[in-house]
């Protein structure tokens, strides 16, 4: 049983995340030492801001792929983005200059925390009508879907698949929201989990509580889901059940 991380920031240089190559392998190391095994980069891309474009991530890519082969040859890395939503996005992703997961029709996006839910309703609408598979990443830090079950019901039924941080499973039993979070993931509303690792520090690739806790919560074939198989599936570019 291996880990497919969905989210992070392991990427040498490139935004808020790893500073550069000796953290980034850092991280990597974290991460095998966790059971991780398959790992999707997605740095942080704004549309207007960001420098970084598919091609220019590409070659840096290229270039510390083989470092992590060297030393941990049974890490597969992709390719990906974590699109932060504002005008221009779509025609980003339509010209390649934005990465989706994988050179699949899935895409990784994220709001501002306190956005309205008619921004991410219509995020969700306007890139299922462009043909692209939208993920909200990290859902669980959005205001408008905080126990609103409703709207996460919605966003869903209108083509949205929901990603969550792993480290939002793991708190006190009193604490509201982290019952709010395990709720969504035992009633099967999560079709992903990512560290969004952005250092060795505070914001490192652990997952070992969180997988614990999923193995004894969760059935055989909704664990192999959440751990790798939703995943698997989306850089094949299948639908998911």
């Amino acid at each position: 049983m291996y880990f497919m991380d969905m989210h992070c920031h392991i990427l040498p240089g490139v935004d808020d995340g790893s500073r550069d190559e000796a953290m980034s392998m850092e991280m990597i190391g974290i991460a095998y030492s966790q059971g991780i095994r398959k790992i999707v980069l997605t740095p942080h891309y704004y549309v207007g801001k960001t420098k970084k474009t598919a091609s220019d991530l590409k070659a840096i890519f290229d270039k510390f792929e083989p470092m992590v082969k060297k030393d941990y040859p049974e890490i597969d890395l992709y390719m990906g983005n974590e699109i932060y939503w504002g005008r221009g996005a779509v025609e980003g992703l339509k010209e390649g200059i934005i990465n989706t997961y994988g050179d699949s029709k899935y895409v990784l996006v994220e709001f501002s925390p306190r956005c309205s839910y008619n921004e991410v309703y219509g995020a969700v609408r306007e890139l299922v009508q462009h043909r692209f598979r939208p993920i909200i990443a990290h859902m669980e830090r959005y205001q408008c879907l905080n126990k609103h079950m409703e709207r996460v019901e919605e966003i869903i039924e209108n083509g949205a698949y929901l990603q969550m941080n792993v480290d939002s499973l793991i708190g006190s039993l009193f604490d509201g929201h982290t019952k709010w979070c395990r709720k969504l993931v035992l009633e099967g509303y999560i079709s992903l989990l990512g560290t969004d690792a952005h250092n060795i520090d505070d914001r490192a690739p652990y997952i070992e509580q969180t997988v614990s806790w999923l193995k004894k919560k969760l059935d055989e074939d909704s664990f192999e889901a959440l751990m790798h198989g939703n995943g698997e599936a989306i850089l094949d570019n299948k639908w998911l059940d």
